[in-house]
């Protein structure tokens, strides 16, 4: 299972963060969403939580095996999924970083200075779904992450190419 972090102050502002240094955390409607999805959880009987391990997600992470009624030992991070390397852009708005690219499919190959491209992050993401599948198998594991990498495990888990992944839009 997966899910995105709650809502976080830079969300609402529209700024990208990728390491911590300017992560303001959950919003009050943040918390809210990660309950309601810990509500929804319940059914699926988690076993182990693994989060990125910027603080939106860990704050998400903990609200959820709060819920969910799990010990501390429940959850695990993992830089792997961590958010996207925004590289120059982290800490700008989402509309500069979008600038970058002549188009959404360009994201593929060309990386930011200092940051990386989405068959990097592919990889990266690929490598830990892979070593998820084969540690855990048989147990039921959410993954607390971010939209990008949230979006790229899905590719990578519907074997969807590389050039596939990218007509997104």
């Amino acid at each position: 299972f997966a899910m995105r972090h709650g809502q976080a102050q830079n969300n609402i502002e529209s700024f990208t963060e990728c390491n911590g240094s300017v992560d303001k955390s959950l919003t009050p409607q943040g918390r809210a969403q990660a309950a309601s999805a810990a509500a929804e959880l319940k059914r699926q009987q988690i076993d182990l939580i693994i989060t990125s391990p910027l603080p939106r997600a860990r704050e998400t992470a903990a609200l959820v095996r709060s819920e969910l009624g799990l010990p501390d030992s429940a959850v695990m991070v993992d830089e792997r999924i961590r958010e996207t390397n925004f590289g120059e852009f982290n800490g700008k708005t989402l509309a500069e970083y979008r600038g970058f690219y002549a188009s959404y499919a360009e994201r593929l190959h060309k990386a930011p200075p200092g940051g990386e491209s989405y068959v990097e992050l592919r990889r990266r993401v690929g490598e830990f779904l892979f070593d998820v599948e084969l540690r855990y198998s048989g147990r039921n594991v959410l993954i607390v992450m971010h939209g990008g990498p949230a979006y790229v495990l899905n590719a990578v888990a519907c074997r969807a190419t590389p050039g596939k992944m990218m007509q997104r839009k």
